[in-house]
């Protein structure tokens, strides 16, 4: 990845608003860094049924994506004013691809999550169905307890 700013002579104070959504655009792409290396600890946590951990992590996603979503409105904001110098062809050319590549990171988490919802709800089931084996288990006891067996082991008889 090149870092270098394209010229932009069509319009005067391109250069600095090419600047500054370069920056944002940069600001997007460390975030959603951050939030695929999250994913990666995420799909670690959800593969070891580590609820207290992913609830953690979680929670600390949940702030990431906010920060991301106010950077991403900055960086819409930035992509506009930007846009009304006229921008020369390979600046239009730079800042496509830096799109480009935050949509290929935003994708990537996407289908990482999938993966790890549709983990959690296999796990989910698989609980259930132990669950449910549980209780299925406990009533074949109950039935062959002896009689009054289920009555209270102490009693209050001081009233």
């Amino acid at each position: 990845m090149t870092d270098r700013l394209p010229h932009t002579p069509s319009h005067p104070g391109g250069d600095a608003a090419l600047a500054r959504l370069v920056a944002r655009l940069d600001e997007q792409k460390l975030l959603l860094g951050e939030l695929r290396r999250l994913g990666l600890s995420q799909r670690a946590l959800v593969e070891r049924s580590d609820a207290v951990g992913l609830l953690a992590l979680l929670a600390e996603r949940q702030g990431l994506i906010e920060r991301l979503a106010r950077a991403a409105e900055a960086g819409r904001r930035e992509h506009e004013a930007w846009g009304a110098t006229r921008p020369s062809g390979e600046g239009r050319r730079d800042i496509q691809r830096r799109i480009d590549e935050l949509g290929l990171l935003h994708d990537e988490i996407g289908r990482n999550d999938q993966h790890d919802q549709a983990s959690m709800q296999r796990s989910h089931g698989q609980m259930a169905m132990e669950l449910s084996g549980l209780s299925h288990g406990r009533r074949a006891l109950n039935a062959y307890a002896p009689e009054g067996a289920e009555r209270a082991r102490y009693q209050d008889t001081k009233g």
